[in-house]
């Protein structure tokens, strides 16, 4: 078994030879893959009215408590359509550019430079593209509803499907039952190597938020390249053909 020292060197040696390329894959992907979370509308509203604006309200005339329920009814519609939306984009945009950023990766490090910018969009392309967005939806929505019956099995089934992305990157004609199941059984007894191989950038994240946050995109790549080489690592076990099979 590949240790991870041995992996971020392999992700370091493939990565000398497409750096910059791959941190345009990551800036593509951070501009057009994270739709960002919406905040509780009735948080904002709340955390900035004190005691004397709830008895304001409480005390006001008809007309004015009348408008104060328009102008609520108007931002919880206009924050529900932004919350909607960014659903949407991220289940027919995000996660296939997620997709694709891993296609890129694996092929990167296996030729030693650039796949090409193009594999990024891979996955909107082959005739597979809505079994792409299926799939990954699917495996969000059993991530979510683990998560609903318990933190820890939600966090264990995160690093069960971990691999989803990869197996449709190289195979998005998969069914979301086959790829759930090929990912749980590559990953089984790899779950805490693969944590403890995620605690390992803390230290150049932090390092990279000291620039406003800039900086930590200077480190995606190489992180994209250590997973991808995870997901390769994984792969040349014997009788992992077998498993995707």
């Amino acid at each position: 078994m590949t240790t991870r020292k041995e992996l971020k060197r392999k992700a370091l040696d493939g990565l000398g030879g497409y750096y910059w390329t791959g941190f345009l894959v990551c800036v593509i992907a951070m501009l057009l893959g994270g739709a960002g979370g919406v905040k509780n509308p009735l948080s904002g509203l709340t955390g900035s009215m004190g005691s004397s604006g709830v008895e304001e309200i409480a005390g006001s005339s008809e007309p004015t408590s009348s408008m104060a329920l328009v102008i609520l009814g108007v931002l919880v519609t206009v924050l529900g359509t932004m919350w909607l939306v960014g659903i949407l984009w991220s289940s027919f945009v995000g996660n296939v550019i997620q997709v694709g950023c891993c296609r890129y990766f694996v092929e990167s490090q296996e030729i030693g430079r650039s796949a090409g910018l193009g594999q990024v969009f891979s996955g909107f392309g082959g005739g597979n593209y809505l079994n792409v967005v299926k799939v990954m939806f699917m495996r969000g929505l059993f991530q979510m509803l683990w998560t609903f019956l318990l933190i820890i099995p939600g966090i264990i089934k995160s690093y069960d499907y971990y691999l989803v992305p990869y197996l449709l990157a190289e195979t998005p004609e998969l069914s979301y039952r086959e790829a759930l199941r090929i990912s749980t059984e590559m990953m089984f007894g790899h779950r805490w190597r693969l944590f403890v191989l995620e605690l390992s950038f803390i230290g150049w994240n932090i390092l990279g938020s000291l620039l406003c946050g800039i900086g930590v995109l200077f480190v995606r790549p190489y992180e994209s390249a250590t997973f991808a080489e995870f997901y390769l690592d994984r792969c040349r076990v014997p009788g992992a053909e077998n498993v995707v099979s």
